[in-house]
């Protein structure tokens, strides 16, 4: 339900893994502290959050965050029972603690997990401006709204994405209120329960990068409110299937107009050809081209893995840059087509001394213009078309173009050989 609700925010991105292993361990986050066995829970969790620590840092560091509700949740249990038992190994304030503490320690030891979690909270400043996920979920809203303002249709995911968190909060809420109204004998969650649901709640509120995980609150809240119903489980999986293929049917009618252009999207063009520019890094790997190079985020992850280490990028979606840099990555995302906002754009292009290529979704200037001390080599240029005696239309560009200084362009002979090839 979480992947058709949400795939927008999830596909061809590393948060997959953070879906995948906190459905894993929702079993984990359900128990109340007092039903935590030690030996067999650290056996479960200790070697995925080995594995999650080196895929993506930030998610399993909202992870602990969210398993340090069970030892905060028992501690405060523990302070306000009318009768505390002693505090011996077996206690749940001790059981809990030292799951959190050996998952803690699990990731820290990893090489990946300290430099992740310290990259966000050191540049997330200078890259929100960029990176809108940063925002609250609501901006999805407005987003949404836009989208019905300036196209006239409905997109349900953004609204999804924008309104599901504020409901798991305000149900957050609703159910601690509710809990704690009555007797401690009649609860059916402790404060570990409490803290979870709103405290990542408030996360999902806070960064729609987040907001799929709406699903830890929203199906803790369903969990207890089934246990306390008298009706046959057998309706449980009927119903999710029918929320399933209602929410689906939204999803493909929106985006893909109807289920033939969703079937004949998956026989088409592989999915990195959709989205990245697949020619121009193969390009750039056969003409042997090297060097650092102006691209925007959203390809920069993709032409360091398609060039294997040969091109070092300016940005990529892990928003390590600064301000200034992304106040420029900015304009180009937004700006780089239109007229009145030409020279910004070249000031843009032209800002980095190191740069020795640029790669940037066409068109990367207004219609007729020429980027001064830069020479087009993807697709070829008119002067390599005639020289070459290629067909005109391959100088015709797509998607990507891919531009070297004019002095390097002119040494660059594997280029054209691929060309001539």
């Amino acid at each position: 339900m979480t992947w058709i609700l949400f795939g927008d925010r999830i596909r061809v991105r590393p948060h997959v893994f953070n879906l995948f292993f906190c459905i894993c361990y929702l079993p984990l986050l359900w128990k109340r502290p007092g039903e935590i066995t030690l030996k067999d829970d650290l056996i479960k969790l200790l070697p995925g959050i080995a594995l999650w620590a080196n895929l993506h840092a930030g998610g399993l560091l909202i992870f602990l965050v969210m398993l340090g509700t069970l030892p905060g949740g028992a501690t405060l249990d523990y302070l306000t029972a009318k009768k505390r038992l002693p505090l011996t190994a077996d206690h749940p304030v001790f059981r809990s603690w030292s799951l959190w503490l050996a998952a803690g320690l699990t990731a820290s030891f990893m090489p990946n997990f300290i430099v992740g979690t310290l990259h966000v909270p050191l540049l997330l400043e200078d890259s929100q401006a960029l990176i809108t996920e940063w925002n609250s979920s609501w901006s999805w809203v407005l987003l949404g709204i836009s989208h019905m303002e300036a196209e006239g249709r409905v997109i349900p995911a953004m609204f999804l994405v924008g309104l599901t968190p504020s409901l798991a909060l305000l149900l957050s809420i609703g159910g601690a209120i509710s809990q704690f109204r009555r007797p401690p004998q009649e609860r059916s969650y402790s404060f570990s329960g409490v803290f979870l649901t709103v405290g990542v709640s408030l996360i999902t509120v806070r960064y729609g990068r987040f907001a799929w995980l709406c699903i830890i609150p929203l199906s803790y809240l369903l969990r207890h409110l089934l246990s306390s119903m008298t009706f046959s489980n057998k309706w449980i999986p009927a119903v999710t299937v029918a929320l399933c293929l209602t929410v689906s049917h939204y999803q493909i009618q929106t985006i893909r107009g109807g289920i033939g252009p969703a079937l004949n999207s998956i026989q088409g063009e592989h999915l990195d050809v959709r989205r990245f520019p697949v020619q121009g890094a193969h390009f750039l790997k056969t003409a042997e081209v090297k060097g650092k190079a102006w691209a925007l985020p959203n390809w920069g992850g993709y032409l360091l893995w398609a060039c294997e280490g040969d091109l070092l990028v300016l940005s990529d979606g892990r928003g390590n840059y600064g301000a200034e840099t992304a106040r420029h990555l900015t304009h180009v995302y937004e700006n780089r087509w239109k007229r009145e906002a030409l020279q910004e754009t070249l000031e843009a292009y032209n800002a980095y001394p190191e740069i020795d290529l640029l790669v940037i979704q066409h068109p990367a200037l207004p219609a007729r213009e020429d980027l001064a001390g830069w020479t087009r080599v993807f697709p070829p240029n008119a002067e390599w078309i005639a020289e070459l005696d290629l067909p005109p239309q391959m100088g015709q560009p797509i998607k990507e173009v891919i531009y070297l200084k004019n002095e390097a362009a002119k040494s660059l002979y594997k280029a054209k050989e691929t060309w001539r090839k």
